[in-house]
This record gives C-alpha cells, sequence and structure tokens, in this order.
C-alpha cells in the first residue's frame, strides 16, 4: 500500500472523528479507482488498534467491523443482505432461525420458512451492543441509493440513523459520489452526517501534479520489472490513462507487469503499458461521473459560503475605527490648528 497525500488526508479526517465521535454517521465519497478501499482497510487496522487496550480486557468486545453493501439484483437495496452480513461479521450463530422477541401482548404465530427483516435487524442490533461494536464501516455504500423513487433515499438514510441511535454505534459510510444524493435529506440527518470527500489528483494544480509525479517514482522503485525511468519520464501519459486516480494507476501496473512477465521480459516496456490501459471508452465514462461528482461537491462548498448572505448578514464586517482620545490641556492653551499665512487680500490694513 503507498499512502499517498490525499489517502492520508482524508484517513485523518475520517480516523479523528472515530477517536472523537461528533457525528453518527460518516460518509466517505470519490471517484472510482481512487483508492477508497485502501482507505477503509487502513482504517479497519487503524480503529482495531485503538481499540486494543479494551480488547484486552475483554475478549468478546468486536470494536470494528467492515461489510459490503451488495447490488440489488432488482432495482431495490435489500436490507436483510446486510443485516445478515453484519451478523457474520459479528460471528453469529444460526442466521436463518432470527425471531423477534415474544410481545407484551399475546400473539397469533404464523409458521415462517425465513426470518422477517424485523427479526434480522432486532439481531443485528443486539449483536452490535453486545459485541461493543463501535464503528461499522460500509463499503459500495452508494448501493444504499438504488430505491425506485426519491422519497424513499430518506427512508434509506433514517435506516442508518435509526441505527446508530438504537446501538450507540457509529457508521462510516465509503461509495462513489452516488452517496452524495444521501447527503442532507432532512434536518436529523444533516446534524448527523459528516462528509469526507476523496479526490484525485488535479494535474493542473502545480502541488497535485508534483504529488502525482512523486507517486509515479514510487512506484516505479516497487516494481518487480526494470522500469528504466518509464513512468517518471512521462507523466502527462499516466495521468491521461488513470485520470489522477491512485488505484486505477495501481491495478494497470499490476496488470502491465504480469503482461510482461507472461511474455518472459524481465523489463517492463510501454508496449506492456499500452496492451493493459483502460479503453478510451471506459476512461471517458469515468472521467464524465468524474466532473458531476467534483461539480456537486464544488457547488456544497458554494452554497456554505454564501450561507451568510442567505441569513442576511453582510459577507465582510468592517472594523469601526476607535474613536480618538480626548487630550487633557491646561487652562488656556490652544488647541493646535493652523495659523493663517501671507497676505489675507480681503482685509485692508489699518493705518
Amino acid at each position: 500500500m503507498i499512502a499517498h497525500p490525499k489517502l492520508l488526508h482524508a484517513f485523518t479526517q475520517v480516523f479523528s472523528e472515530v477517536k472523537r465521535p461528533n457525528a453518527s454517521i460518516i460518509e466517505v465519497m470519490g471517484p472510482t479507482g481512487v483508492g477508497k478501499t485502501t482507505l477503509l482497510n487502513k482504517l479497519y487496522r487503524q480503529t482495531l488498534s485503538f481499540f486494543e487496550p479494551e480488547m484486552a480486557k475483554n475478549h468478546g468486545v468486536i470494536p470494528v467491523i467492515k461489510v459490503e453493501a451488495a447490488a440489488p439484483e432488482n432495482g431495490m437495496f435489500q436490507w436483510v443482505d446486510l443485516f445478515q452480513r453484519i451478523l457474520r461479521e459479528h460471528r453469529e450463530p444460526m442466521l436463518d432461525s432470527k425471531t423477534l422477541p415474544p410481545a407484551p401482548v399475546p400473539r397469533i404465530e404464523t409458521q415462517q420458512k425465513k426470518p422477517t427483516i424485523n427479526a434480522m435487524r432486532w439481531a443485528a442490533e443486539q449483536a452490535i451492543r453486545f459485541r461493543g461494536t463501535r464503528v461499522i464501516i460500509i463499503d459500495e455504500a452508494q448501493h444504499l441509493t438504488k430505491t425506485p423513487n426519491a422519497r424513499r433515499l430518506a427512508d434509506q438514510m433514517d435506516v442508518i440513523k435509526s441505527l446508530a441511535d438504537q446501538t450507540k454505534a457509529q457508521f462510516v459510510l465509503v461509495g462513489t459520489y452516488e452517496l452524495r444524493l444521501l447527503l442532507n435529506q432532512n434536518g436529523q440527518l444533516a446534524r448527523r452526517i459528516r462528509s469526507v470527500h476523496f479526490g484525485r489528483y488535479d494535474y493542473f494544480q502545480e502541488q497535485d501534479r508534483q504529488e502525482f509525479i512523486n507517486i509515479l517514482g514510487t512506484f516505479e522503485s516497487r516494481l518487480p520489472l526494470a522500469g528504466n525511468n518509464l513512468l517518471t519520464g512521462q507523466p502527462e501519459y499516466f495521468y491521461k490513462n488513470c485520470l489522477g486516480c491512485v488505484g486505477i494507476l495501481k491495478d494497470w501496473l499490476r496488470a502491465a507487469v504480469e503482461y510482461a512477465a507472461q511474455a518472459g521480459r524481465n523489463q517492463l516496456l510501454k508496449g506492456d503499458l499500452a496492451a493493459t490501459a483502460l479503453p478510451a471508452a471506459s476512461l471517458a465514462k469515468i472521467f464524465e461521473e468524474i466532473q458531476e461528482g467534483e461539480q456537486a461537491v464544488a457547488n456544497q462548498t458554494h452554497e456554505a459560503s454564501d450561507w451568510t448572505l442567505k441569513l442576511g448578514l453582510p459577507t465582510t464586517v468592517t472594523a469601526t475605527p476607535n474613536p480618538a482620545k480626548p487630550v487633557n490641556r491646561q487652562v488656556g492653551q490652544r488647541k493646535p490648528q493652523r495659523d493663517p499665512v501671507g497676505v489675507n487680500h480681503g482685509i485692508h490694513a489699518v493705518t
């Protein structure tokens, strides 16, 4: 794993929220191939290390789990599947036999072949509580947006909010820019969510460009084949074919190295890179999604900066000059003033 600057910056933002939880839901969004999976794996390891003292005292504690929100087959996100994945990470037995606790009022029991969604949710909540789970990382969380209509988007986040409230656990949702659709669905959600943007490198920004070139040098130094400055010698070629996303770059280099090794060479050639690069059509589609997502993030930032105008407050505060302090003078002492100079032609001299 290469801990490059943008990854470290996003990780620092998220991990600071984990150590001092101020929000029950953290959304980490960025383009595909930027390195989000690497980020969440680092977050998982560091969170385990952070809670090691508690785990040493109680071996039953599972402070952090990570699960994947699977893409639905029918266009509607399946909560039962996510609850089952949470229970598996808690090593919960008998997943097919979960039932709700007895109701206070007797009810007619019906024969069920599978646990209901309410029973699975109740079992997941109990597992999170009893295992002392503090952080639940959900990868591919953009699949939560798979709903039949826009109104259900708020319902999806309400479920996460309710789970966080019931279990006192913190949820970290990691996904593509589609996650932005779940932001600020209502006031209650808005005050519970922190959003972290894990962006790509922008070659037209001097700092980003230099950091990207440094990453190419790091990759080149770790290649199992001879590179002969192939990466650092043509940074624009690599940027064009990975769009500034380190995850895409890493997968591309891995494929190129395997391609060269299968050809029996101990040196990486540009032909190996050309043969394994993503097709232009794929890059165009990814770039289209990146532009849309980055524009949405920029719009949110602009709206935040204009919030003072919406409140009717001035955008800038003008400092009020301090009034001059009075000077104490003795009786009969003149105030400073300009005495007349030259001849006053409006008055005739008296002789």
